[in-house]
């Protein structure tokens, strides 16, 4: 096996943008994840935002006695900063209004769950009109 790293972003073409395409996405490549990389898969809702937030203001207020919303607070404001920062990075044109960005970023934090749960409980994905089953390996056999 080679591994190489890109200095250049990846760039996606995500089509529509709609809520079910964007949950239809999230959910198909987290049972793509859950099929290649089980174990690891479990951990994944760990490395997300709100999570880490809660964990790390529950730490915080009971080893160094802090005001967990304060640090919960301040988390996901600097998570979102730095989310800001990396869209300015990424998006060639104008970028929505603010407010939008922080609607959207809202929601998808929330959903995070959500949707992982929906991806670990299947193993049926549909991608560009066929139906397709996940085999352990994240090979897919399609059911058309």
């Amino acid at each position: 096996w080679k591994f190489s790293l890109s200095s250049f972003p990846a760039l996606q073409n995500a089509g529509s943008r709609s809520f079910s395409a964007f949950r239809d996405r999230i959910v198909r490549w987290g049972r793509l994840r859950a099929t290649m990389m089980p174990i690891p898969g479990l951990f994944e809702p760990f490395t997300e935002c709100l999570m880490l937030g809660i964990i790390g203001s529950i730490v915080l207020a009971n080893t160094l006695e802090w005001d967990s919303r304060i640090v919960f607070i301040s988390h996901c404001l600097y998570w979102f900063i730095c989310d800001m920062v990396l869209l300015r990075i990424i998006e060639t044109g104008s970028l929505s209004p603010l407010w939008k960005i922080l609607l959207m970023w809202l929601l998808r934090e929330l959903w995070t769950f959500p949707l992982f749960l929906t991806g670990a409980w299947g193993r049926e994905i549909h991608w560009r009109g066929s139906h397709f089953r996940l085999q352990i390996g994240g090979k897919a056999r399609k059911l058309d």
